[in-house]
């Protein structure tokens, strides 16, 4: 083959492998990034499982967008994303990790709650939790205003992860082994119920048949007890007596009536007196701890008097004593009776006197130079 034409060969292949990486470059590289149009947003999550540069963001299960960087915070991870221009993303919608059965981590954005109509917020950040805070920006439209509903260039939100399934499946798997120990467990339990039960029953056989015997007896009685009452009930006397009955319930109910309005009149005679009794105790029960203080006191004064009565009483009942013979010796009572006759009569004989003595200070005081007169020179008296 002429040298020419392998060199044209090569440089075909070569310039063809050159132009498939171009576009492999520019399909999967960064450059796609850089030409398709679009718009940054970040995300803060808690933590972010298997996502890394260029991890897929999907809405609906479509691409919109790619994660562009992931970078390690101080709450969490702040991962940012290119998401498309033609894409417009509301507020309320939820970003969210989402792990596959393979391992990958796929970043989706589901819709939330609708965004309320008078949304006031400005600032902040926005959840995409059931208990986030939606974000509103008001842009101005002449002299009204009107709440952003849709993310925007450099708007920052907050997202959730969705667990990864592998690692349910593993705590399934711890879970369902514990439930398994656990029913084993409970299996051998029952089996050893079900073993002191045989046993229980196999040592108390007589006894079981004894109380076997007796039920029989019980239900035999019951039998018979309720064919005695079948015979009463039939019995046409007994039957006459509860009609007689019935018909004289409406009296008896008429007279319970009258002495329940009896006793309605008494219970309101009884609260009256109640009310009037408590009318009487209230300022009792107000003054009650002066009451009870002078109550206590007229007691300990009513003690001495009652010992001071004891003690004149034992006085008068001693023969030896003054009291006593007063009481009891006739003579001196006879002695005392006498001394008081002859005081009565020297009270009589001394009334004159007293009556002249009176004359005499009354004279005295009203004419006192009549005195000096009479002394100098004596008349027939004052009288």
């Amino acid at each position: 083959m002429d040298e020419r034409v392998m060199q044209f060969r090569v440089g075909v292949f070569v310039l063809a492998s050159l132009l498939i990486a171009a576009i492999l470059a520019i399909l999967f590289g960064e450059l796609p990034t850089m030409i398709r149009s679009g718009y940054t947003i970040h995300v803060e999550f808690p933590h972010a499982p298997g996502v890394t540069r260029d991890t897929p963001v999907r809405k609906s299960g479509i691409l919109i967008g790619r994660v562009t960087e992931v970078e390690l915070t101080d709450d969490g991870v702040l991962v940012t994303m290119r998401i498309d221009s033609h894409v417009q993303l509301r507020r309320t919608d939820i970003c969210r990790i989402r792990g596959t059965l393979l391992g990958d981590a796929v970043v989706e954005f589901v819709a939330g709650a609708p965004l309320p109509e008078t949304a006031a917020e400005e600032g902040g950040d926005f959840q995409g939790a059931a208990n986030s805070r939606p974000t509103v920006e008001r842009v101005a439209y002449g002299q009204e205003e009107e709440p952003q509903l849709y993310l925007i260039e450099g708007d920052r939100i907050r997202g959730i992860v969705v667990g990864d399934p592998l690692e349910m499946i593993v705590d399934l798997q711890v879970n369902l082994t514990e439930a398994i120990d656990a029913v084993g467990d409970t299996s051998r339990e029952v089996g050893r119920v079900v073993t002191q039960v045989g046993d229980l029953l196999a040592a108390n056989e007589p006894r079981i048949v004894r109380i076997l015997e007796q039920t029989d007896r019980s239900l035999e009685l019951i039998n018979r007890l309720a064919q005695r009452a079948d015979e009463l009930v039939t019995d046409p006397e007994l039957q006459g007596a509860l009609r007689e009955a019935i018909a004289q319930a409406p009296l008896v109910l008429s007279e319970t009536r009258d002495l329940v309005d009896r006793m309605g009149g008494a219970v309101d005679s009884l609260e009256r007196n109640l009310l009037n009794i408590e009318e009487v105790t209230a300022p009792l029960g107000q003054q009650g701890a002066a009451l009870m203080q002078r109550i206590d006191t007229s007691a300990g004064q009513l003690e001495v008097l009652l010992d001071e009565m004891i003690f004149l009483t034992e006085a008068i009942n001693d023969r030896q004593g003054t009291l006593g013979q007063l009481v009891h010796d006739r003579a001196l009572y006879d002695h005392l009776l006498g001394a008081t006759a002859n005081i009565e009569n020297l009270t009589r004989q001394l009334e004159p006197i007293v009556r002249d003595a009176r004359v005499f200070s009354d004279k005295v005081a009203r004419h006192p130079g009549s005195i000096v007169r009479d002394a100098v020179r004596p008349g027939p008296g004052i009288k």
